[in-house]
């Protein structure tokens, strides 16, 4: 489908600038992760990972139905946010937790890699930049983020809602050296996409 291939191309990407193997035994937080197919890719080439996913409670539902049906590995531990001190006490060398914006005060840091793929670019600019804010203070010195997103989007509905308008450039990316950025070309060779191009961000956190 043209999403398996979009996030194929995605993970080329990060391949390119990121040893996916420097993530073994490595905490993750995806930030809108919708039906996992980025999850169960990267997951894939792991060995030993904590995987954290925040989204939202119809969106989980899916999320961990696709996980069950379609990742490769079924030695993987998972856990929905009600099960957050299952998931706490588990030893398990591979797991995946959801939760909702409201726990993400509750899964420890030391996360090597932020993850969002498109999903900031449907909220507000302050929405976005209170996940990140957050998430980057929950990583370790020399995490990643990978970011994919609108460079500029309005999400309000009314174009002169100056709030309503999430622009990359706005995005909260203090402490972190960028080590990536370009146009997703993969969007520009479908024909009806070509004016809403995405920005490929990957950053490395330096403080």
């Amino acid at each position: 489908s043209h999403t398996s291939l979009k996030l194929f191309y995605y993970l080329s990407i990060f391949e390119k600038h990121v040893d996916i193997k420097s993530l073994e035994q490595s905490r993750i937080l995806e930030i809108g992760a919708g039906m996992c197919n980025f999850a169960i890719m990267l997951t894939s080439k792991l060995d030993n990972f904590d995987y954290v996913i925040i989204d939202l409670p119809e969106v989980i539902a899916h999320g961990y139905i696709s996980l069950l049906e379609f990742h490769p590995d079924k030695e993987i531990q998972i856990f929905l946010p009600h099960e957050l001190d299952l998931y706490k006490k588990s030893t398990a060398k591979k797991k995946i937790l959801f939760i909702l914006p409201s726990q993400l005060n509750e899964v420890g840091d030391n996360f090597a890699l932020l993850l969002n793929h498109e999903s900031f670019s449907e909220m507000r600019i302050h929405t976005v930049n209170e996940y990140l804010k957050k998430a980057i203070e929950k990583q370790k010195v020399g995490a990643f983020t990978y970011i994919v997103g609108r460079y500029t989007r309005n999400t309000s509905g009314e174009l002169t809602d100056v709030n309503g308008w999430t622009n990359f450039p706005d995005y909260h990316l203090s402490g972190l050296e960028q080590i990536h950025y370009q146009i997703d070309g993969f969007r520009s060779l479908i024909p009806h996409l070509k004016r809403l191009q995405n920005v490929m961000y990957i950053g490395k956190k330096v403080e």
